[in-house]
C-alpha cells in the first residue's frame, strides 16, 4: 500500500466560504451556465478549492491565498507546457487582492487512494511520474537556479544548488524558527551534515529546468484502470532547478529499494536523463530544505512539526549511512 501521512497535517489558513450567488457569478464571468451543485474540496493546506458541476460543465474554483502570483504563473504555464502534459486547463482568471482561477475538472484518484495496488502497479505509476518530469522540465530552461515571477522569469537567483542549500540551512538554524524547534543537538547534527555533504549537489548544477516544486501524492491524479497520470495539480511552487530534485518530495515517504523509487528513477532515466550513484542521498539531502521550511513556519502546527522532525532524523541517518 502507498501512504501519504501529510494529508493529516494541519491547514495553514482557514477555508474561504463562497455563497451560491458568488459561485454563479464566477461561472457566468467564465462563460459557463447555471450551477447545479458545488462543494468545498479536501486537500491542500493553504488555498481553497471548490468543485462546481453545471448542466454541461465540470470545473474547479481555486482561490489563491498563499501567493498572489500563483495565478499569473498558471496563466504563463498554459502557454509553454506541452499540450500532452496531463494538467487541468485554465478556463478563467480573476486577478485582484485574492486571485481566483477556474480550471477544468480532472478525474482520477490520488496514488495512495488506489485500491490494493500490487508492487508492479506502484512501480508503473511511479514510472509515469518520473517520465513526466523530463517533459515539463524541458519546457523552459534557465541559466540559474531560483524563484520565478508571474511570467516565469527568474525573480530571485540562488547561484549554485550547493550554495543555495548551504545558505538556506544556515539561515534556518541561525535566523529562522527551525533551529529552535528542532533543538540544539539536532541542529548541530544538521549543520555538520550540511557542510560535509552539500557537495553531492554539484553533479546537478547547470541542469536548470522548470520544476513543479510540490510533487506530493495529493497533487497527482491517476487513472485507476490504466495507472497513467491523469493530472498534475497545483503548480504555484514552480521554480528553476535540476529536474531530478522534483522527486525529493514524491519519494519522501518511500525507501530506496521500494517499487515507488525504482519506478520513478526508471521513468526519469527513460527520457535520456542520467543520475549519479548518489541519487538517493542527494534527494534526501535536498528534502532537508523542504523539512526546514515547514519548521520555519510562523504558525504552531504540532502534528506537522512532530512528523517533520521524525523525517528529518531519518534523512540525516540515511545520508550518513549511505555516504559513509
Amino acid at each position: 500500500m502507498l501512504n501519504w501521512p501529510e494529508e493529516e497535517w494541519e491547514r495553514q489558513a482557514p477555508l474561504i466560504e463562497l455563497t451560491p450567488l458568488e459561485v454563479q457569478n464566477l461561472m457566468t464571468e467564465a462563460g459557463l451556465g447555471e450551477v447545479r451543485h458545488y462543494r468545498g474540496m479536501d486537500g491542500g493546506k493553504f488555498n481553497t478549492n471548490f468543485e462546481v458541476l453545471g448542466y454541461d460543465y465540470h470545473v474547479v474554483i481555486r482561490i489563491y491565498e498563499r501567493d498572489p502570483l500563483g495565478l499569473a504563473r498558471d496563466e504563463a504555464l498554459e502557454k509553454i507546457l506541452p499540450s500532452e502534459l496531463p494538467r487541468p486547463k485554465l478556463i478563467h482568471a480573476v486577478h485582484g487582492e485574492r486571485p481566483i482561477g477556474v480550471f477544468e475538472f480532472k478525474h482520477g484518484v490520488k496514488p495512495h487512494e488506489l485500491e490494493c495496488p500490487t508492487p508492479q502497479d506502484i512501480e508503473t505509476v511511479a514510472f509515469y511520474i518520473g517520465e513526466l518530469i523530463s517533459g515539463y522540465a524541458g519546457a523552459k530552461s534557465f541559466e540559474e537556479h531560483g524563484l520565478l515571477d508571474g511570467n516565469l522569469e527568474l525573480s530571485k537567483r540562488f547561484g549554485t544548488l550547493e550554495s543555495s542549500f548551504e545558505d538556506f540551512i544556515e539561515w534556518s538554524l541561525s535566523k529562522g524558527r527551525a533551529g529552535g524547534r528542532m533543538g540544539p543537538a539536532r541542529a548541530a547534527k544538521l549543520e555538520s551534515l550540511a557542510q560535509r555533504h552539500a557537495q553531492l549537489l554539484r553533479a546537478l548544477d547547470g541542469q536548470y529546468g522548470l520544476l513543479h516544486g510540490d510533487l506530493k501524492f495529493s497533487n497527482i491524479l491517476v487513472d485507476a484502470e490504466t495507472l497513467k497520470v491523469s493530472a498534475l495539480l497545483d503548480w504555484e511552487f514552480v521554480y528553476s532547478g535540476a529536474p531530478l530534485l522534483d522527486l525529493a518530495i514524491f519519494l519522501r515517504h518511500s525507501s530506496k529499494l521500494s517499487p515507488l523509487s525504482k519506478g520513478a528513477i526508471a521513468g526519469f532515466e527513460s527520457s535520456g536523463a542520467t543520475v549519479t550513484n548518489e541519487w538517493w542521498e542527494t534527494l534526501r539531502l535536498w528534502d532537508l530544505m523542504n523539512l526546514c521550511g515547514f519548521l520555519n513556519g510562523s504558525q504552531h502546527r504540532q502534528k506537522t512539526f512532530d512528523h517533520v522532525l521524525q523525517l528529518l532524523d531519518r534523512n540525516l541517518a540515511e545520508i550518513e549511512e549511505l555516504s559513509g
